[in-house]
């Protein structure tokens, strides 16, 4: 299971950074064009560059909103896989404990020791059993609150990268005049 987690957040950091790669490939590229209708179109500049810019700077900003939707996404499906490996271990280590109180009444069996004479040894397995359950619960849920909490970060991110790249496109426009 722990190998699952690790490669969905893998292909989850590649997508992100595809997607991330497109917005910035597009980026340039509408700049590129932009600059070279300027420079070999200079009386039709400046409304061929806007219509030009603002169609790049709108794929710019789907892309990063994508790419934070993706990341969201993602993050929020190897949360849900990190709880389920939790719960999964915790499983284990109780069969563990049923397996180990088996074994330990067994032992008291075959020694000739009374039955009722093992419940302190029993007692112990079950409380380091319990324990350990808790902590790989505990450990899980952690470990899913800090996945949400990086694809939630990711979306807000995007966010801002979405509101800086308008920004950035209404400062040009204005500077155009």
């Amino acid at each position: 299971m722990e190998v699952a987690v690790a490669a969905m957040t893998a292909l989850g950091g590649a997508a992100t950074s595809a997607v991330t790669a497109a917005g910035s490939a597009l980026s340039t590229a509408g700049s590129a064009l932009a600059s070279g209708v300027s420079a070999f179109l200079p009386g039709a500049g400046s409304s061929a560059l806007s219509v030009l810019q603002g169609t790049m700077t709108a794929a710019s900003m789907l892309t990063a909103g994508l790419g934070g939707a993706v990341s969201y996404s993602e993050s929020r499906e190897a949360a849900k896989a990190s709880e389920l490996e939790a719960r999964d271990k915790a499983a284990r280590i109780r069969e563990e404990e049923l397996q180990k109180i088996g074994a330990a009444r067994v032992a008291f069996a075959a020694s000739g020791v009374q039955l009722g004479s093992g419940a302190q040894v029993e007692n112990a397995i079950a409380r380091d059993s319990e324990y350990e359950q808790a902590m790989a619960i505990r450990s899980g849920r952690i470990n899913a609150r800090q996945l949400r909490m990086r694809g939630s970060g990711a979306l807000l991110r995007a966010a801002g990268d979405i509101a800086s790249t308008g920004a950035n496109y209404a400062i040009d426009l204005r500077r155009r005049g």
